[in-house]
Parts: structure tokens; C-alpha cells; sequence
């Protein structure tokens, strides 16, 4: 069975298709800034976004998967083919920094560090064990 048609069968209700329209629209603005910014990475917010559409617009879905920018590696990943080598180092870099940065200025309680920590390893754990695609 495909992504898209295992997504189409849980159809929300209206509110709720609403609330993942706006959500999959903010992560493809997401996206698209990091399609720009060094060490911002769009991969995981086309993910979500993808993920968003599939279950509230099969228009804004189906739009995403032919984009000329994102659409690639929608396919990849839906595919089994996982994450080109650029997406995953962008994506290692940026949970590195946006974690440290977490753990050492802004959070004080040490198990809080500890979880955040452990949620970082985890993260990149999961990302590096994915297959690369070309």
C-alpha cells in the first residue's frame, strides 16, 4: 500500500483538517527558509508538511510531491530511499548546534539537560541509520 493512500483513509474532521492545513503550511515556509539558510534544514519540515497535507488536503499533497524543489525528496524518503547525504548532514549539524546550545545557555535543571541530551543522540541515531539516497 502507498504513503498517500494509506493517509487518505484517516481523513480528520473539518477543524482538524483546518488546524493540519495551517500546520503543513507553516512547516513548508519552514522548509523553504531552510532550503536558503545554512545549517537550517528543509528535509524534516517537508516531512511534516507532507505529513500534514496527506491527512487534510490531497491537493496541497499531491502539489508538494511534483514541487520542483521539494518533491524529490518526498519521493526518496515515501520511496524507502531515504535522505540524500546533504540532508542528513545539514539535519546532524543543526540538532548538534540547536541542542548544545540548549543544554549549556538556556536549560539549568541537569535531568532536563540529561533528557535533551539523550533525545539529540537519539535523533541523529535515527537519521544516520536511514538509508542514503542519491
Amino acid at each position: 500500500m502507498r504513503f498517500d493512500e494509506a493517509m487518505s483513509r484517516t481523513r480528520p474532521n473539518r477543524p482538524a483538517r483546518t488546524l493540519l492545513t495551517g500546520a503543513g503550511s507553516m512547516c513548508l515556509v519552514l522548509a523553504f527558509v531552510g532550503a536558503f539558510v545554512p545549517l537550517m534544514p528543509s528535509t524534516p519540515f517537508v516531512l511534516l508538511a507532507a505529513w500534514c497535507f496527506a491527512r487534510s488536503s490531497p491537493v496541497l499533497y499531491r502539489r508538494l510531491r511534483q514541487h520542483h524543489l521539494f518533491g524529490s525528496a518526498l519521493r526518496d524518503w515515501q520511496g524507502g530511499r531515504g535522505l540524500s547525504r546533504n540532508a542528513k548532514i545539514a539535519a546532524v549539524v543543526s540538532i548538534t548546534l540547536t541542542f548544545a546550545f540548549s543544554i549549556v545557555f538556556v536549560i539549568e535543571q541537569p535531568l532536563l539537560k540529561l533528557a535533551l541530551g539523550l533525545l539529540a543522540v537519539g535523533l541523529i541515531a535515527f537519521l544516520v541509520t536511514r538509508p542514503t539516497s542519491r
